[in-house]
């Protein structure tokens, strides 16, 4: 009994000595993504594009957002009316209630391609993780949900061509709010 303690408290010791230098490792299946925190970086050294920004910000518009109470994803299509052919953009989202109070809000990167003159449809995971609300224009859930509209903000975008991220917000505003039809145009 004494043997068997005496080994399961070497057992123990070793592991905690051991253990600090253990290192679990991870193997990737997908392609790698962009590293974020090399993205933002990125982002940050980059500014001081202000009118290339401006030019091509002023063509970007958000339309037909839509998110029903029972989806796990927001929709809407990304109008890319610049003569500017893009790879990624990041937009920040901004949730309200019907009062017109900010219930949430959150940054998004989309890595796809914006051709010029061409619009794309986008699907994201939603904030809604518990399916409580839905798009002012969207379908309510049959239990009760509750009703929200959006603004969109583009922070940054990335130029097709380029490295990296070559244009940051570094002040610059831009805002599209929902308005009109069943689906909601958005639109500056």
């Amino acid at each position: 009994m004494r043997t068997a303690r005496a080994i399961m408290i070497l057992l123990l010791a070793a592991a905690a000595a051991f253990g600090s230098d253990a290192r679990r490792v991870k193997t990737r299946l997908a392609a790698p993504k962009t590293d974020k925190k090399e993205l933002r970086q990125k982002l940050k050294t980059n500014a001081g594009h202000g009118e290339e920004f401006d030019r091509i910000k002023e063509h970007l518009n958000f339309m037909a957002y839509d998110k029903k109470a029972s989806a796990d994803k927001e929709t809407f299509f990304v109008d890319n009316g610049s003569t500017t052919n893009l790879k990624a953009i990041e937009i920040e989202i901004t949730y309200y209630n019907e009062a017109g109070k900010q219930i949430h809000r959150r940054t998004v990167e989309i890595e796809e391609s914006f051709p010029a003159n061409e619009t794309r449809k986008v699907d994201i995971t939603s904030w809604d993780r518990q399916k409580s609300f839905h798009y002012i224009n969207s379908v309510p859930s049959k239990q009760g949900s509750t009703p929200y509209t959006v603004r969109f903000r583009v922070v940054s975008f990335t130029p097709e061509g380029s490295p990296g991220p070559a244009t940051s917000l570094m002040g610059h505003d831009m805002e599209h709010m929902a308005v009109g039809g069943r689906h909601g145009v958005l639109s500056n």
